[in-house]
This record gives structure tokens, C-alpha cells and sequence, in this order.
């Protein structure tokens, strides 16, 4: 059975953009090693925190793990609704998030 997944503690603090992928990785990651084999990665949707490297921001948004690896497979920034900027071009809308192009 999964552990209560919680996010890292990184949501209180001011961190960087990448710190916030790799926090949202690595519950991603150890998510699916703890479900294992038999788990639908596509249906039961986990908490991420945003990664629209705001100064200060601690939303979250909620999609399943598959979702997410997709989302960081084609090098894309999970955004909460309206914390993409005016000059993004949103890649793709999910029910609570955003996907939008990384920069670099």
C-alpha cells in the first residue's frame, strides 16, 4: 500500500524552478515504485506543487503520476491555472493545471 504521500517540506520556503521539478520528480517517482506493477498510474490523481517559479508561490495541482511523467517527458512546466505568464503559450489545459513550454 502507498504511503501518505506528502509534498516536501520546499512549499513553505522560497526555492528556485528546478528545485520545485525535482521535489515534484522525486514524488513521482517514489509514488511509482511503492504502488508497483498493478497500480493504475492513470487514474488516481496525486498532488504536485506548481512550477510556475513565482516568488512565494505554494500552490498545488492535482493530476494522475502518468500524467505528470508526460508532462515532464516533453520538458514542460506544470502551472496552477493563471500562474502561467502572458507571453506562454499553454501546451496543454487539465481539469486544475496547465502545461505550458520550458524555457532553455
Amino acid at each position: 500500500m502507498l504511503e501518505e504521500h506528502t509534498l516536501p517540506a520546499i512549499a513553505d520556503r522560497k526555492v528556485d524552478g528546478l528545485e520545485v521539478r525535482r521535489a515534484n520528480w522525486l514524488l513521482a517517482s517514489r509514488s511509482v515504485r511503492q504502488l508497483g506493477p498493478d497500480w493504475d498510474l492513470h487514474e488516481e490523481a496525486f498532488e504536485f506543487l506548481c512550477e510556475c517559479g513565482r516568488s512565494g508561490c505554494s500552490a498545488t495541482v492535482e493530476l494522475p503520476i502518468a500524467d505528470y511523467l508526460e508532462v515532464s517527458s516533453r520538458r514542460q512546466l506544470l502551472v496552477s491555472p493563471g500562474h502561467q505568464s502572458a507571453l506562454d503559450s499553454v501546451a496543454k489545459r487539465g481539469a486544475s493545471y496547465l502545461t505550458v513550454p520550458r524555457e532553455g
